[in-house]
């Protein structure tokens, strides 16, 4: 069976679901609304991610929201949609041609069995169940995947959106689960996140910069000092030097500024880390040593 025929039998399945109008609130989208993620992966230790949807736009005669950083998914342009029941992301090249400029991300519509996005060789399978999250009784829909050493989970809450992704391979584990939101203006859960602090705003900079850290060596603590000349979601992570991450230090929306961060590492062994500035239209990357 080629792609086509498969993801038009995906099609017709969540249009034989489409009565069951509550499918899209399994991701709830409004701007303004705020996901906070406690990432543990196997080879470092837990850290915070904030995600946000930040602004909407027609584009193609459907309504789309901006995503940044909420967990497992790509920064972008999501849409709901109440017909299929299905989560959608804007691209202009979709890997399949079932859908004008559309990926499909899950089919929230469905409420259990198996099936397969576009050519990938291995099948998704769907679970739906009551759940209890923040002390509310809601439903849980997951989609689990295996193939040959790596798998995972991707879990959806109704009312409250993308909750939890699990996944294993190339002998490491990642857990990032939602531990608090803010949706419609309501908070649930533990919304605290580590905000960096502004030094000086009376100019706005016009360069983006990222500086050394101060001191280094340090030990057990160092601060970091970066400006933003747009404003742009902005990520600060540290590396080990086998590129891997092992803590967000900052990760949100920033107005331009000269900014702040601390790194206190008393986890961490001495040894040579990577610091990393990534904003939507630029990226630098610094080393620094921490002694002990």
């Amino acid at each position: 069976m080629n792609s086509k025929v498969i993801f038009l039998s995906i099609l017709l399945v969540s249009n034989l679901m489409a009565a069951d109008t509550t499918s899209i609130k399994f991701f709830p989208t409004s701007v303004g609304n705020i996901y906070v993620y406690l990432v543990s992966p196997s080879y470092s230790y837990p850290y915070r991610v904030r995600g946000l949807i930040t602004d909407d736009s027609v584009i193609n005669n459907h309504i789309y929201y901006y995503c940044s950083n909420i967990y497992s998914m790509q920064n972008g342009w999501y849409r709901t949609d109440s017909n299929t029941g299905s989560l959608y992301r804007y691209t202009q090249n979709t890997g399949c041609n079932i859908f004008n400029n559309d990926y499909l991300v899950d089919s929230l519509a469905m409420r259990g069995g198996a099936f397969r996005f576009c050519s990938e060789p291995f099948n998704t399978n769907c679970t739906y169940g009551l759940y209890n999250l923040f002390g509310i009784q809601t439903y849980k829909l997951s989609f689990s995947w295996s193939y040959l050493t790596s798998g995972g989970d991707r879990v959806y809450a109704k009312n409250f959106g993308f909750y939890r992704f699990a996944g294993f391979g190339s002998f490491s584990y990642l857990d990032a689960t939602l531990v608090g939101c803010v949706i419609n203006g309501v908070v649930y859960g533990d919304t605290t996140y580590p905000i960096v602090g502004i030094i000086h705003s009376s100019n706005e900079p016009t360069n983006y910069s990222l500086s050394q850290n101060n001191p280094n060596p340090f030990n057990p603590a160092t601060k970091i000092k970066f400006t933003i000349a747009k404003t742009s979601f902005t990520e600060i992570a540290v590396y080990d030097l086998l590129g891997r991450k092992i803590t967000n230090l900052v990760s949100d929306i920033l107005k331009p500024g000269l900014y702040e961060t601390v790194w206190s590492a008393e986890q961490f062994a001495s040894g040579i880390y990577i610091y990393k500035l990534t904003t939507e239209d630029y990226k630098e990357t610094r080393k620094m040593i921490l002694l002990k």
